[in-house]
């Protein structure tokens, strides 16, 4: 939060924050693994999608929230990345004398792709979808989706851990160890934050992954649904109504649905802006997707 805080409030506090994590002693060895490292105020490739737009950066508080948002992000990737794999080094290393990742991987008896998978592993626990081809086509999509590789990296680690034995994905034992890890954590405190809500009275919820409101929380007394899983819920859905071809409607009635419908629903919702206004007109729905007059 103290990083977040305060670089929102001061340009100049969130430079020295970025310039001191640009120098740290593993900041080249992170760069090498292709550990992200955003930019305020850059293009898509190397800034953050959510703020790519150049017509709002002039409205008053937007590039301080640019700066809230990518300072913590920046440092969040770095210190967990640098808590490992200093661990992975003798005692003592110099390391201004690494200059490559082959250097690195030499130093510390590390393969060469045990700094890449884990450097995956927390581009994509941090958002940021590592699929190579969407990284190398991101200006292409952004216009038609948003923030698509925050939209893959909600099942991007899923596919990590089931391609690893395959040879692909996470296939090298820190990286497989830090997904299962920050995995099992997240969903583990996200059902015992649902669950002790629930049973408190502060809020209802649906645990059934078929539900419509599956992953989200409603407060007593009020209408609105809050997504608590970061935006991994529609995913999971998905996959559930894949499997039981059903689903739940919010009144609890169990509906049989067209698979390929449900595929198509989840891909529109991902759409950006313009998209999805283009295609609600199309379909003759406004915005909350109610049929117009």
């Amino acid at each position: 939060w103290k990083p977040m805080l305060e670089s929102i409030a001061d340009k100049d506090t969130a430079d020295r924050i970025m310039d001191a994590m640009a120098t740290r002693p593993l900041a080249n060895i992170a760069e090498k693994s292709g550990l992200d490292f955003l930019e305020f105020n850059a293009p898509l490739a190397h800034g953050e999608e959510f703020f790519s737009n150049r017509l709002l950066s002039k409205v008053p508080g937007y590039r301080a929230s640019e700066r809230g948002f990518v300072v913590p992000g920046n440092k969040m990737r770095g210190d967990m990345f640098d808590n490992i794999v200093k661990n992975w080094f003798p005692e003592g290393t110099d390391f201004s004398q690494i200059k490559s990742l082959k250097d690195a991987a030499a130093v510390s008896g590390r393969s060469e792709k045990e700094f890449t998978d884990l450097a995956r592993v927390f581009n994509v626990l941090t958002g940021r979808g590592s699929v190579e081809w969407l990284k190398g086509n991101a200006t292409i999509l952004s216009p038609l989706f948003w923030s698509m590789r925050f939209a893959v990296s909600r099942v991007e680690p899923y596919y990590m851990l089931a391609a690893g034995p395959l040879g692909r994905g996470a296939t090298t034992p820190a990286a497989r160890k830090e997904l299962v890890k920050m995995l099992v954590g997240t969903w583990g405190a996200f059902f015992a934050t649902v669950q002790l809500g629930a049973l408190a009275g502060i809020w209802d919820s649906d645990s059934d992954p078929n539900g419509t409101h599956f992953g989200s929380v409603r407060f007593k007394d009020t209408n609105t649904w809050i997504d608590l899983t970061g935006g991994a819920a529609p995913f999971a859905r998905l996959m559930a109504r894949l499997y039981t071809g059903t689903t739940k409607t919010s009144s609890g009635e169990i509906v049989p649905i067209d698979r390929s419908d449900a595929i198509g629903r989840t891909i529109t919702s991902l759409f950006a802006p313009i998209p999805r206004v283009v295609k609600d007109f199309v379909d003759g729905q406004n915005f909350i997707g109610d049929k117009r007059d």
